[in-house]
């Protein structure tokens, strides 16, 4: 029997069992049960006084007898299941699932059982939380200009002083100058030759035997190993660049390690205007971020590219390649090289 009671005691406030009294506090106060218990000593035993935690005062609870409302309060229910979504609210694409929801089970288990797993919500490191069916990083195609790129351009401009009478070095000077005014480099011959109707001297050339003209000493000498490596990677290699459609014709006759060869001039438009770069993507056959436009004019090659969605290479080769090296359309590009060879390091990266 607990210290302090009395059976005496004990009916007089209502007490049925020596195991439902309390003994008052340290300040002589009775506890609060106590008078939950004195409240409740004239109700029947389907009645229970509960002191709550936090309050001094009781709270009456009923046992029902049967067929009667019980007083105690309602146990928690789980939460209703979601039900489905009605059929005429858009599915999600399924096609655009987390990366992670398509590693292995065993991978995706090992993950979730190590200790604290669950706990943690910052991504470990290595693990990819990107969205999409493939990573918008990985390249698939690279295309390549053609003049100071993959050719080089100095019998195409001594052929022209030479067809108009003039020192070689005297156009190439002029070419250099306008070029540094950020001008058309063709503004050269027009300066030696003030009204000169370009496509007409152009196809007088040709009618004479002394027009363009490419063989294997025009290529820069990277430029075969270079889209040999590409091709072994399995990337896609395209040339398309601001020529004519004879330069077209001689560069396939070159017979280059690359899947498609175009030119301004067959599909009549020009860099930098962005419906060339729409016939780039269209020649690839591959979406805009996992393409590649090399080029060494960062103004008319690499700013344009990027403002199509394509990724770019600036090489500095050429003159346009070194001189316009530090402008801030050469700084946008994604990658800066000195030569061809070193594009099969940012492929297999």
């Amino acid at each position: 029997m607990p210290e302090g009671y009395s059976a005496s005691y004990g009916a007089s406030r209502g007490y049925s069992a020596p195991h439902e009294w309390r003994k008052g506090s340290a300040s002589g106060r009775p506890h609060p049960s106590e008078d939950c218990a004195a409240a409740s000593g004239s109700r029947s035993r389907r009645h229970l006084a509960v002191v709550s935690p936090t309050r001094t005062r009781c709270q009456i609870l009923t046992r029902p007898s049967f067929g009667e409302t019980s007083s105690f309060p309602p146990r928690r229910r789980a939460p209703p299941r979601r039900s489905p979504a009605p059929p005429n609210r858009p599915q999600p694409n399924r096609a655009h699932r987390n990366v992670e929801e398509s590693l292995p089970a065993t991978t995706a288990k090992a993950r979730t059982s190590q200790p604290g797993a669950a706990e943690r919500t910052a991504p470990q490191t290595g693990t990819i939380h990107r969205r999409g069916p493939r990573l918008p990083d990985v390249i698939e195609a690279i295309v390549f200009d053609v003049g100071e790129t993959l050719v080089n351009d100095e019998r195409y401009w001594a052929a022209w002083a030479d067809w108009l009478g003039v020192a070689r070095h005297t156009l190439s000077s002029l070419v250099g100058a306008v070029v540094a005014q950020g001008r058309d480099n063709a503004d050269a011959i027009r300066l030696l030759r003030p009204g000169i109707n370009l496509p007409a001297e152009y196809a007088a050339r040709e009618a004479a035997g002394r027009g363009e003209h490419l063989d294997e000493s025009d290529l820069y000498p990277d430029v075969r190993p270079a889209l040999t490596a590409l091709r072994e990677q399995r990337i896609g290699v395209f040339v398309a660049g601001n020529q004519s459609a004879r330069a077209a014709e001689l560069l396939r006759a070159l017979d280059l390690p690359a899947d498609g060869v175009a030119t301004s001039g067959e599909w009549g438009v020009a860099k930098p205007h962005r419906e060339f770069f729409a016939r780039v993507v269209d020649l690839t056959g591959r979406e805009p971020e996992r393409i590649v436009y090399v080029g060494d004019y960062p103004a008319i090659d690499i700013a344009p590219a990027k403002a199509a969605g394509l990724r770019t290479a600036h090489i500095r080769r050429g003159p346009w390649g070194h001189l316009w090296a530090d402008t801030p359309e050469a700084a946008a590009a994604d990658w800066r090289i000195d030569s061809l060879t070193e594009l099969t390091a940012i492929t297999a990266a």
